[in-house]
């Protein structure tokens, strides 16, 4: 027998277009990934994938289509709905096998994950570069050490920028091309020229300084737009930022003066 409130409960996704329970009256879509995808709609940003590669793909964010560098090694996915390509089997998120083990005290276990693991390759990759930044000493002089210093404090703040900027919803135009405009400080200052030839992210640096002013210059009148990273390239700095974090501390962006 229906009551007053099932009339509440029983509502149509103003997204997709199916019936759904309601747990609010208030409730417009059957899940969060309609309401991410409604909100896009909306405010229909364009979305940039920042890589290594020089490629870049311009299209309309309303059609499920991005803004992109483009990526041979990964293709990347927003929470499995709006994907930048159509190969599934090069997609992390798709093959990504998660297995949640759980007690009967509900006990969380730990997740195994594709992405997880891949971070772990590339720290093992960087092994000589994790064990450089552990013994700074071993490798570096005192002045060429101050110099090392000075480019990875401005360096891991930059990359907590660009992740950050990754788990936006939508990133404002001004506030990247700050970040663009710090790279480009970054790579044209003095103590750059001085680093020394063993410092393990001197080509990184240089990647980003070039992707991030790709990007910058091909915003032209949009005040914001989606801002993502390709996961081969989050994964490289997130392990970046992980062995960085071991060596300098985290300062803030408008602590630091990138030119000298």
């Amino acid at each position: 027998m229906e009551t007053n409130n099932d009339h509440l409960k029983n509502k149509t996704c103003l997204n997709c277009g199916n019936n759904f329970i309601a747990e609010r009256i208030t409730k417009k879509y059957c899940s969060e990934n309609c309401k991410q995808i409604a909100f896009y709609k909306r405010n229909n940003p364009q979305t940039f994938l920042l890589n290594n590669t020089n490629e870049l793909l311009l299209t309309n964010m309303a059609n499920h289509n991005q803004l992109a560098i483009n990526d041979n090694n990964y293709k990347d996915e927003h929470k499995n709905v709006l994907s930048f390509n159509d190969t599934a089997r090069d997609n992390i998120a798709v093959n990504d096998k998660r297995t949640v083990a759980t007690t009967d005290n509900n006990t969380y276990q730990p997740v195994q994950s594709s992405f997880i693991e891949a971070i772990a390759v590339a720290l093992e990759e960087k092994e000589q570069a994790l064990f450089m930044l552990t013994y700074p000493q071993k490798y570096w002089q005192a002045d060429t050490l101050a110099t090392v210093k000075w480019i990875s404090i401005r360096l891991r703040n930059l990359i907590e920028n660009l992740l950050r900027f990754s788990n936006y919803n939508s990133t404002e135009k001004g506030s990247f091309k700050c970040l663009t405009n710090a790279f480009t400080q970054l790579i044209a200052s003095p103590y750059f020229n001085l680093l020394p030839l063993n410092y393990p992210f001197t080509n990184l640096l240089k990647q980003l300084e070039q992707e991030s002013n790709r990007i910058a210059g091909s915003l032209k009148k949009k005040s914001s737009f989606r801002f993502k990273l390709s996961s081969n390239r989050k994964v490289q700095l997130i392990a970046t930022r992980y062995m960085l974090a071991g060596f300098i501390p985290l300062v803030k962006f408008s602590e630091l003066n990138f030119e000298k």
